[in-house]
């Protein structure tokens, strides 16, 4: 987000590229690149997920994967603890 960055750090670079947010099949590469090392459910479906995020950015996807991390840890402290 080139606006969140100060005049000054602006300026030191020499060009800035307008980058849109992924497409569907792009989404699905990213999803799968973000969770390569996590356990997933058999039944995970990165396809159903991509089209579900339309709209978001890779940033946006990381902070869903990890709020899902926080999600499912939760329940199973939750579960462990009763």
């Amino acid at each position: 987000m080139p606006q969140s960055l100060d005049p000054a750090v602006q300026r030191r670079f020499e060009r800035s590229f307008l980058v849109g947010v992924p497409n569907r099949k792009a989404r699905v590469k990213v999803l799968k690149v973000m969770l390569k090392d996590t356990p997933l459910d058999k039944s995970f479906d990165f396809k159903h997920i991509s089209r579900l995020t339309d709209g978001y950015t890779p940033s946006d996807l990381l902070a869903l994967c990890k709020a899902a991390v926080l999600i499912s840890n939760r329940r199973k402290f939750n579960k462990s603890t009763k």
